[in-house]
């Protein structure tokens, strides 16, 4: 498993060491340390360090000898961050994972992390099987795991691969915990500090989010029990994702219900509008040289567009084989004031977000 140490890895590398069909997790990492278990053998190393992954002659030994499946969560997840710097790490580093895994003799499953938002521009009904980059990208984090999926699609002519896009992760749904504060957390202690005047798109374009453990269950789920050579699963809230208004309703009554006297500050509700009309405030923020408000625009302005394209992704094939094994997803509107109320008592806990390679 790569990025293990990562936002989704944690979780994930968590739920591979309860299947029992597991015997053991070697987990790549060279950042932060992996927490002990006993099926877990951490492998320091990094998709960005060669055909070998920065592993020693011997730890590159005995993960070709004994892997039989490769789950890949490694990504650099910054939308701010330059292309080639996004391609280092999200194309050319699982280019350095395909190399590898063309070794293993006994392999027969790769599971590869992607993101819904490879539709980039698109708009309507984004199904499954689909890859097209036809309407362009909003972000070079768009793009490059859109140029990650295309060399995906030659290695699998060769190897046993399957791809799960995942929508926005947003937290547990059982107690509301973020693992790792990310821009849509960002975007919402914004609001709660009256730093976001106005968003881009329509009032119901869908904002597809999901939970943590859902999306951790659902991986394994795929990975373990319904593995199929050459699938494309969109991991996401589909036709549970709310629309942009109501998502901005379900805001103010969590914030409300968290911290009633949040109602007194009179926060203006940001108002939705044009891609257009958001860039041009954008320019003028940072024209006027406020640093507060120029810093917060910094933090939207890299995501906050792709809500001007509005699209809905369908999940039928997911769906249909996490059902077979009892996974439901679980219900936005309900849990949703549970990250609330944590992201607020954690006191918006936003460390800078890093690569996880």
């Amino acid at each position: 498993m790569t990025g293990a140490a990562g936002a989704a890895g944690a979780s994930v590398l968590d739920r591979l060491c309860g299947e029992p069909s597991v015997e053991r997790v070697y987990a790549l990492a060279h950042r932060s340390p992996l927490a002990g278990h006993p099926k877990v053998r951490a492998v320091p190393g990094s998709i960005t360090a060669g055909a070998s992954l920065g592993m020693d002659d011997a730890f590159t030994r005995e993960v070709v000898t004994d892997t039989t499946a490769i789950l890949h969560a490694a990504a650099d997840t910054r939308f701010d961050a330059p292309l080639p710097t996004l391609r280092s790490t999200n194309v050319h580093g699982t280019a350095n994972l395909i190399r590898l895994a063309h070794r293993l003799p006994r392999l027969d499953r790769v599971l590869v992390l992607s993101t819904v938002y490879v539709a980039g521009r698109r708009t309507g009904r984004i199904r499954e099987s689909e890859l097209s980059d036809e309407a362009g990208f909003v972000n070079g984090y768009e793009q490059s795991k859109y140029e990650m999926e295309e060399q995906l699609v030659h290695a699998g002519r060769e190897l046993p691969l399957a791809i799960g896009r995942l929508g926005t992760i947003v937290g547990d749904s059982r107690d509301g915990r973020v693992g790792r504060p990310a821009a849509f957390h960002h975007a919402l202690r914004l609001y709660y500090q009256s730093l976001a005047p106005m968003l881009p798109g329509e009032p119901d374009s869908p904002v597809d989010v999901i939970a943590s453990d859902y999306a951790a269950d659902a991986l394994v789920t795929l990975l373990c029990r319904e593995f199929r050579p050459g699938a494309r699963w969109h991991v996401c809230a589909g036709d549970d994702a709310p629309g942009l208004n109501e998502l901005l309703d379900l805001t103010i009554a969590a914030f409300l219900a968290s911290r009633p006297a949040w109602r007194r500050r009179a926060i203006a509700r940001p108002a939705i509008v044009s891609l257009a009309a958001f860039e041009r405030f954008a320019d003028s923020v940072e024209e006027l040289r406020d640093a507060t408000l120029a810093a917060a625009t910094r933090v939207v302005r890299p995501f906050a567009p792709q809500l001007a394209f509005p699209k809905r992704f369908d999940d039928a094939a997911a769906q249909a084989g996490l059902a077979a094994h009892g996974l439901v997803r679980p219900a936005f509107r309900e849990y949703f004031p549970r990250v609330v109320d944590h992201l607020i008592n954690a006191h918006w806990a936003c460390p800078p977000r890093e690569a996880s390679a």
